[in-house]
């Protein structure tokens, strides 16, 4: 089931942002930055993505203006202030503050992830099985999920 269509959550280009209402412009910003950083976040406790793709992406401001992904959703943006943690002049928090906060925790906790120690072999094969396990779990859960939707659509019939 496809949710309500929204204006700004697609691709656009430049001229068709600048055509948007100030306040769907500014939902869009927001919500590409918040998507932005639910993602990193979700790379640093997972883990699933080297620090050098990250970087690429996102490791500085630019780079996390720049970063566009149709497919996750996430847009590029232009207002330069948009990204600060602290205006420059007043030396107060910007209004983004905390999404940028939250930003910045996440590329620190990546850019230390390569300087952990390594994990040892009786470690590695714990995780693996470990992994298997959930793995089959998961399996499991979504057959159990499969066969009750099959039994509800066979009711509604």
């Amino acid at each position: 089931m496809k949710g309500k269509s929204i204006v700004w959550d697609r691709p656009l280009s430049k001229q068709e942002v600048w055509k948007l209402s100030p306040r769907d412009a500014h939902l869009r910003l927001l919500t590409s930055m918040e998507r932005k950083v639910l993602f990193l976040e979700d790379v640093v406790e997972r883990r699933h993505i080297p620090f050098e793709v990250i970087k690429k992406l996102a490791g500085t401001r630019t780079a996390f203006r720049q970063w566009e992904n149709v497919k996750l959703r996430i847009w590029k943006w232009s207002v330069v202030d948009a990204d600060r943690l602290v205006d420059p002049e007043t030396g107060e928090k910007c209004p983004n503050y905390d999404l940028m906060a939250r930003w910045k925790s996440a590329i620190t906790a990546l850019r230390a992830l390569p300087e952990r120690a390594a994990v040892e072999g009786s470690q590695k094969s714990d995780q693996s099985e470990e992994l298997t396990r959930q793995n089959l779990a998961l399996i499991a859960r979504n057959a159990f999920l499969e066969a009750e939707l099959l039994k509800v659509m066979r009711r509604t019939k």
